[in-house]
Order: structure tokens, then sequence, then C-alpha cells
């Protein structure tokens, strides 16, 4: 949607083109933290939490 206000030469081209930015950047963190830590994403009380003794 940004690049065809770009294209187009919109008025709010710069705006979307942060949102749009905005959105991939959480994306990418959204996948880093779940590689980092795959466990942190799990409700307590999850059958595949370890328990503590």
């Amino acid at each position: 949607m940004a690049a065809v206000n770009f294209m187009i030469h919109s008025d709010f081209k710069w705006v979307l083109l942060g949102i749009a930015l905005v959105w991939g950047v959480s994306i990418v963190m959204f996948v880093r933290e779940a590689v980092v830590s795959p466990k942190a994403a799990e409700p307590p009380g999850s059958k595949h939490q370890r328990r503590a003794r």
C-alpha cells in the first residue's frame, strides 16, 4: 500500500511508509523473540513448563 502511494505521489506516502515500517519491525521482533526464548510465550501452568524442585 505504501508503494502504491509513492507511485501515485500521494500526500500521505510518508505517513503510510512509517506505519508499514513500524509493522515490519514489530513482525521481525516477534519472530526474533520466539526464536531466542520459545518458552516465554507459554502461559503459566502449561504442560510444557518445567516443574521447580
